[in-house]
Formats: C-alpha cells, structure tokens, sequence
C-alpha cells in the first residue's frame, strides 16, 4: 500500500496524534506489560489504522484519460425496426346506479 501525504493527510495526522496521546496518556512511556495495559496499546494502533484507513478511504488516483472511440457506421448492426403491438381493449366497469 502505498501511502500519499499529498492528498487528505488531515486524518492521517489525527489518526497518529490520537493514537499517540491515548497512549501517552494511558501508559506513560512503558512499554505494556498487563493485559489492560496491552488492549490499551492495541486500541490505540487500531486507531493510528482508522486513521491512516480513513485517509486511504477518500484519496483516489488519477485516472487514465480515456480516448473517445470513433464507431464506423459500416460495422455496426442493423437496427431492428420496432414491433407493433395492438393496444389493449379498454374495458369500463358498468356505472353502479
């Protein structure tokens, strides 16, 4: 996955102060040693991904102009001519009265 900071890289930047913070906040600088410690520094990865998924979510590649194509009359089929259909009867109800 190739990763451009060109384009949308507000979320991006969100996505890894977040994580950071949260786990900064949670842990210190320690590295986990807890199960509770370890959740926190998953969800804090899960949320530097969000980030940078969120990013990836909204930036698309340029795409390949697309040359217009010329059609030959020559190769194309003939066209079929519509088929007639009589219309249906119109059948009114009988007036109730």
């Amino acid at each position: 996955m190739t990763i451009q900071l060109n384009k949308s890289w507000l979320p991006t930047v969100f996505g890894i102060v977040g994580s950071i913070s949260l786990y900064l906040s949670q842990l210190g600088t320690n590295l986990p040693s807890t199960a509770a410690e370890w959740g926190t520094a998953i969800f804090a990865g899960a949320l530097g991904g969000l980030g940078l998924s969120a990013k990836q979510f909204n930036v698309t590649n340029s795409p390949i102009p697309v040359q217009p194509q010329t059609v030959n009359a020559a190769t194309l089929p003939p066209a079929v001519p519509p088929v007639a259909r009589p219309d249906p009867p119109l059948v009114m109800p009988p007036y109730p009265g």
